[in-house]
Formats: C-alpha cells, structure tokens, sequence
C-alpha cells in the first residue's frame, strides 16, 4: 500500500515519519495506560487506602494543574492564538451540550441530570491522556504555524468557564427545587452561587491568574517570566500527568459492581455522543471557521483532522467528583467514564492512524475498505452463528421480541454473506453477479426494515401487551421482506452494475437513492419510536414507585399491629394471566390470637399491582433493554451510513477523516452481527448456566439457580420479602438456625428446606407444603436467604440454606 503522510506544513514526506510517529504514539499510550493499570492494582489489591487516595485526588486537582496551568498560560504567545480555532471547538462542544441536555430533558425531564449529561458529553481529559498523545503526534511547528499542543491549555478552560457553568446551573436548580419551592428571587441567587463557585474553583483561578500575568508581560516589553518560578512550577505541574493517570486506575476499582441494563443503555448513549458525534462535528466546525483564515487545503485537512482526535479524548474523572456532590446518577457517570476511558484506547490509535494518513493512490484506498468489509463481515457472520444457537438452545426463538430479533439476525447473515460472495465470486457469470447483488442488497434493505418492526413490537408489547402485538406480526414480516425484495427485483432491472468497490454506489444512482430512503426512514422512524420507548417506560418507572411506596406504607402497618397483641400474617402470592399483561395479588391475612379480638377471626388486606417493575419485560419475563440497546446501535449505523452518503456527495476527496468516517460505515454495517454478539452473546441465563447445569446435573446432581435482579423482582415479591424480614425474620432464626455438620465440613447458621417449611406450616404462615416451597423460593430471589454454596434453588429437602446477612 503506498501511504504517504501528510507532514506538519501539509506536505508529503516518507513513510519512515509515518514508522516514527506510530512507534512514538503507541509508546504514548501504553505508558499512559499502563499508569493507569498500575493504579486500579493498587486499589483493587487495597495497597493504598481510601484517605491516601484522596490525598492523590487533592493534589492533582488542587495544585499540580492549576500550575500546570499558569505556567504555560503565563508564557502562551497569545498573539499567535487563532481564536476562530478556539471558536470552532468551543461551537462543537456547545451543539453536543445542547443536543445532549434537550435530548435528556426530552426524555427524563430531570434538569439536573440532563445538565450532568451534558457536561460528561463535553469534558475531556486534556491533559493526562490528551497532552501526551498530541506531544507524540505533533512537533512544535504543526501545520499553519498552530502549537497544537498549546492549544489544550486554551481549550480545558474555555470548555469550563463557558459551558459548565451551565450545566452547574441545571444541578443547583435541581438541587434547589428538591428542598423548596422555587421562585423567581431565587434564580439570581443560583447565578451568584454558580459563578462564586466557578472562580474559587483553583483551575478557574490560576487560568484567570495565568492569562493577567501573560498580558503583564506583554505590555511590558522588559519584563519576563521569572526564570527560578518556571522551573519551581514545571516541577510541580510534571506530577500532574502521573498522579492523575495513577488517580484514574484507583477511581476505576469498584466502579462495575452493580451495572444494570438501564445503566448501560445511558452509558453507550453518553459515550457515543462524546466519542463519536463530537468528534464528527468538531471536524465540521474546524473546517467551516478556518476556511477563510487557511487558503491550503492540506493545511486545513490537517487542522480539522487534529480538532476530530481532540474530540475523542475521554472524558474527566472529575465529572465523577460533580455527580458524586449533586448525588446525581453517579453509577452512570461512573460506568460511563470506566467504559468511555477502556474504549477511548483503540478508537484514539485508529483515529490519530487515519487522520494523519493520506491515500496516493485508489486502490490503495479501495484495498482498506475490502479487507474492512470482509474482516467485519466475517467475524458478524461467526458471531451470528454463535447467537442463534443461543437462542435455539435456550428456546428464546419462541419468544415475540427474539423472533423479530431472529429475523433481523438472518437479514445481517444475508448481507454478509452476500459480501464476501461479491468480493470473491463475483464476475463469474452475469446471471450469478445478479444473485449475489439480489441477496446482498436484500440483507441491507430488510434489516433496516427490521430495525424499524422492533423498535414497534417493542412499543405495542409496552402499551397494549403481547395480544396486539401478536396481531401486527405478519403484517410486520410481509413488509420487512417483501419491500426489500421489490426493490431489490426494480433495481436490478433498471440498472447494471457499475462500481463493486462502493457498496453505496454498485448500481450507481439509482442505489443511491434507494439506500438514502431505507437509512433515512430507519434512522428517523427508529429514532422516534426509541424516544416514545423510554418515555413510556419512565412513566412506568414512576408508576412502579409509587406502588412500590404505596405497598411499603402497608407493610409498615402491618408490622405495627395492635400494642402487645402478637400478630400473625398470612401471606399468600397469586399470578394471573391475560393476554400478555401480568398481575399480581397479594392476599395477607392478620389473625389475631389475643383474647380481645377473639370475635374477630381474621382481617384482609389485598391489593393488585402491575407488574412491570423497574424494567420492561417481554412475555417470558426478560427485560426490554437489551433490545433497545440494540435498536440504539443500528440506529447509530443508520446515522454512519446517512453521514458517509452525503459526504461523498458532497466532497469526493480521499482525507484521513473521510477514510476514517468510511471505515466506521463498514464496520458499524457490515458489523451489525457483532452488536447482536455484544448485546446476546453473553446472557448468563440461556446458555452458559444451562450448559454448566447439565454437566454438573449428571455428575454431580446439582443445580444452578438462577436469580432475577434485584430490580426485576415484582411488587408482589419484594413486598412478601419485607412482611418476613420486619416479622418473623428474627423469631425464625431463633427458632431453626443451627450449626450443622456434613461429612467433613462444618456450616455455621444454617437450616435445611425442610426447617424452613415446617416453622412456615408451624406458624400459619402459609396453607400447604406448596405454598411454603413458593414462599421459601420468592425469599430466596428476594436475597432474604440462599443456598449455602448457591447451587440449588429452594427445596422441601435436606440442602443446607442460611440467611443472608
């Protein structure tokens, strides 16, 4: 492959810089990387304590950057500044912030976690990762006479005196309106805190301090930056970039312990908007500012193409420090900066690879996207395969919500696998070139279609349940392959093929306009039908609260009976069927054995819930999110694949960026599979556990139990769980924990299922032995008690079980 680079001044220069630059930037990365491995041993393996950690946290935010900081804006020529540069990069952090905050507060309407959003979408961590990428990338003299690396001081600043301010404005209100009834007096106080708070933050200050002494020393020609105060504050600010690598790694232990699938879904969200839409629109925003004040186009590439690796950086820890003081979603902002820091690592090497890299010749150009396209389609192909035996194993196919998604997945196989056909048999004959093209395009065309039938299924099985959903199926199928296929069959017949190279442009015009409407009507239709999903289920959330509160009020009554009267509960859980939708009834009767109230046999108490509990489910019960973490996904690749058309449209040059921008397309769609993989190839629940169940079944005759969430568990359940844990919790284990011994080995506090289901008859809590089994297995999911070893579910037997602590 001829590759030539695109050197400081936007010339040309041999491939030995392109060797030097690589080895020069790995070195960068793995050093930083490796700091930061080295610190999430120290926390994980508890070789520095909590105290000292947050010694190293003071220190790098309250000393070593704020004279990092003065110190090179003290010396900064700010006469060579380009201020529309600033300008661009400042516009592409502010369209983010917005889109970011009015999408959250479209969604959520929480204004203080939509104006964190915004700030985790927009904060990037300049100068433990990004100072020393840039320093291995760019010399002193970068193209157009731009010390990019000086930039960065400019760039973090701007960044928080601009648009965290508004951001912290949206936390204060929030946090305000929780405590008291706002009003308009209080605004201006809100203002006044924000900003108080802004400038006595030690960054914001020594930035401030830093940019007076610069102009101090510019306007008095005979003064200079005292020689003794440079050395003292380049010493002090050198601990900057090791501390706070060393900080991240602590910061990272323990931050996954509990990631739910809500918790995902925002994390992949937040990410993709930091990681890969803003760096997109920073390209944009560069190109536009600096058209004018750049005439060499190889220049402003270059210029561009370092705004587009800016913008990938990784966002700040310290965003973790604002979430943690307004108690604000800090696991998502925790989950978002582990991921987005781990991901940040490649998507940073092939981003600063691309961007500094021009193709000389075509097919050099069309050779990248060859092996792109047969290396994602391979590996979607295999990862397919995996899925659908998951899902034929475990019986998910049966399933209304994995049927779509099976559909979807033979649609992606098909593409796929017309891909590598058309790379490697094509122009074996006419008729066979058309069938190839005719499974290829049919594959693209029906999983866009499918993307769309899923994001529906999902919204009727929310709102109406699995009856009308059922009814919309074959109306669904008929279209999500037939209108693929006619337009496959029109195409075909109005067009010849013309250029296999550009999966976009193989039948030239026509395609185009074809595959335009199917990625404009899926990311659209797909995007609204998202947004209508989570709207829907945070009403359900705020319903399943409410019931949940109105259900733990109840408890509490209960548990209060009647002063020194000992009450006993009987508490029985019923689920009843219809059409899809699932209720559950509680039935709990208080008898009393106190004289008074000997006339007075038993009470009932009874109430129904809908049980949706935190999450959507589908009809077997599983959570909606892992489908519309997928949805999310292609509706990414749909906005890939919009965004690469126009642009070839438009600007027909091989760039760096462009080829990068191509090469996303590529992956994200002819790598769909392994989104698919991602999102299903790990279930715990289908195969793995099942597998591992009947191996240990016929060896050793145990089972795997296999627990719900915590937030999965119904109303019903979790309100059963509460009645035992305030009532009869304390007087069980009185009565039935013991020290037993097995064989060999001894096993403090425990009880066998068969204990448990005597002291529950004992006690009238429940009717039958089978009642008392179910009563046992709801406490047992509800985390009240568990196996000894977790290897049984709860039985009438003599398994060993205890309660957990």
């Amino acid at each position: 492959m001829n590759i030539l680079v695109i050197d400081l001044l936007g010339k040309a220069t041999p491939s030995s810089k392109l060797l030097a630059m690589a080895v020069s930037f790995f070195s960068a990365i793995a050093q930083s990387f490796a700091v930061i491995l080295l610190g999430y041993l120290f926390g994980r393996f508890k070789l520095i304590d909590p105290r000292e950690a947050r010694s190293i946290t003071t220190l790098v935010g309250k000393l070593a950057l704020p004279a990092l900081l003065f110190r090179n804006l003290a010396i900064l020529d700010l006469s060579q500044v380009s201020w529309a540069f600033l300008g661009s990069i400042l516009t592409a952090k502010f369209i983010v912030f917005v889109l970011v905050v009015g999408l959250s507060l479209a969604i959520t309407r929480k204004i203080g976690r939509s104006g964190l959003y915004g700030i985790f979408a927009t904060q990037s961590n300049d100068f433990a990762l990004g100072l020393p990428i840039v320093e291995a990338l760019y010399s002193k003299d970068d193209p157009g006479g731009f010390n990019f690396s000086s930039y960065l001081y400019l760039f973090a600043p701007i960044s928080l005196a601009i648009i965290n301010p508004i951001g912290f404005f949206m936390l204060e209100y929030s946090k305000q309106s929780t405590r008291s009834r706002l009003t308009c007096k209080r605004i201006p106080v809100i203002v006044g805190k924000t900003f108080f708070y802004l400038l006595i933050n030690p960054i914001m200050f020594m930035t401030l301090l830093g940019l007076v002494v610069n102009v101090i020393i510019s306007y008095w020609s005979h003064t200079s930056f005292p020689g003794w105060l440079d050395s003292f504050l380049t010493l002090v600010g050198g601990a900057y970039a090791p501390c706070a690598l060393f900080n991240i790694g602590l910061f990272m232990v323990g931050k996954l312990g509990k990631v739910t699938g809500y918790t995902i879904f925002v994390s992949t969200l937040l990410i993709i908007a930091k990681s890969i839409i803003l760096p997109l629109i920073g390209y944009v925003t560069v190109d536009l500012f600096l058209r004018a004040e750049v005439d060499d186009n190889s220049t402003l590439n270059s210029i561009a193409s370092f705004g587009f690796l800016y913008c990938t950086f990784p966002t700040a820890p310290t965003v973790f420090i604002y979430a943690s003081q307004y108690s604000t979603v800090v696991p998502i902002i925790a989950s978002s900066i582990v991921f987005g820091t781990l991901v940040s690592a490649p998507l940073m090497y092939v981003t600063a690879r691309m961007v500094t890299v021009r193709w000389a010749e075509e097919s050099s150009y069309e050779h990248t996207l060859y092996v792109t396209r047969l290396n994602a389609s391979s590996i979607a192909i295999l990862c397919l395969i995996w899925v659908f035996i998951l899902f034929i194993l475990s019986k998910r196919y049966k399933s209304y919500t994995h049927t779509i998604v099976m559909h979807l997945m033979f649609a992606q196989l098909l593409e796929c696998m017309g891909s590598i056909a058309l790379d490697q048999l094509a122009t074996k004959g006419v008729y066979w070139d058309y069938v190839l093209f005719a499974i290829f395009f049919i594959g693209v065309f029906s999983s866009r279609l499918w993307l769309i039938c899923l994001c529906i299924g999902l919204i009727v099985l929310i709102k109406k349940g699995l009856s009308i959903a059922k009814k919309i199926w074959w109306p669904m199928f008929i279209t999500a392959w037939g209108v693929p296929v006619f337009a496959t069959v029109l195409l075909e017949a109005c067009s010849k093929p013309q250029n296999k190279m550009s999966t976009s442009f193989m039948f030239g015009l026509p395609q185009l306009v074809i595959s335009v409407a199917f990625l404009l009507s899926a990311f659209i239709a797909g995007l609204v039908l998202v947004i209508i999903i989570i709207i829907n289920v945070n009403k359900n959330q705020e319903q399943w609260n409410t019931d949940t509160q109105d259900a733990n009020e109840r408890t509490y009554l209960l548990s209060s009976g009647r002063n020194g009267t000992n009450n006993n509960h009987s508490v029985s859980v019923s689920t009843n069927n219809n059409e899809g939708e699932r209720e559950s009834e509680i039935l709990i009767s208080t008898k009393s054995s106190s004289p008074a109230d000997s006339e007075v046999s038993s009470r009932f108490y009874s109430y129904t819930f809908e049980n949706t509990g935190t999450q959507e489910r589908d009809e077997s019960g599983k959570s909606l999110t892992p489908f519309l973490v997928l949805a999310i996904f292609l509706i990414f690749s749909c906005l890939v694949g919009i965004l690469v058309v126009f642009w070839q449209l438009v600007d027909s040059s091989i760039s760096g960026v462009f080829v990068a921008a191509v090469v996303l397309d590529n992956v994200t769609n002819f790598g769909q599979g392994f989104f698919v993989f991602i999102v299903f190839g790990f279930e715990k629940h289908w195969f793995w556990l099942k597998a591992y169940s009947r191996l240990r079944g016929c060896f050793f005759k145990v089972e795997v139990v296999e627990l719900p969430e915590e937030n999965e568990l119904t109303v019903a359940q979790m309100t059963l769980c509460n009645i035992f844990k305030n009532n009869y919790l304390q007087k069980c284990k009185d009565d039935i924990v013991s020290d037993k011994r097995y064989i060999f080995q001894s096993y403090d506090s425990v009880f066998t299922g068969i204990d448990m289901v005597d002291w529950l008859l004992n006690e009238r809590i429940v009717n039958n032995v089978e009642e008392a089994v179910d009563y046992g297995q709801t406490l047992l999911e509800g985390r009240i008690l568990s196996h000894v070893s977790g290897e049984h579910n709860f039985h009438n037997d003599n398994y060993y079980y205890k309660f957990v602590e």
